[in-house]
């Protein structure tokens, strides 16, 4: 029998999960999603025929799609990592999010175009 003065022992935190846990889930849904603005990108700097230009040539107009869809693929992994609490400090955060989502945007860019828009002759 226990009295009302024993010490219980601590209770289990049930049900609280690091927030950081949410990542595990988020980035490879962000992964899946910018499948969509690779394939944009991709459409927008080459074409149907591909980059070389195929027997149509290449057209040069949907330029600014490919970049707003970089730019999208970019803020998609950004936004994530920016606003789940990983970490306490946000001072730590903003820089991570911010450089993750450029490298991530710029990776879009090179996988989507081959060398990049701004190396094309």
């Amino acid at each position: 029998m226990s009295s009302a003065t024993e010490p219980s022992a601590p209770a289990a935190p049930r049900g609280r999960r690091h927030p950081g846990l949410h990542l595990l889930w988020v980035v490879p849904a962000v992964v899946v999603f910018c499948f969509v603005p690779w394939v944009v990108a991709a459409l927008s700097w080459c074409g149907i025929s591909g980059c070389t230009g195929g027997g149509f040539g290449r057209t040069l107009d949907g330029q600014w799609m490919a970049i707003l869809a970089c730019c999208i693929a970019a803020a998609a992994l950004a936004i994530p990592l920016l606003f789940i609490p990983w970490v306490r400090r946000r001072s730590v955060r903003i820089p991570v999010a911010v450089v993750s989502g450029l490298a991530w945007g710029y990776l879009i860019a090179v996988v989507s175009h081959g060398e990049g828009p701004w190396f094309t002759p």
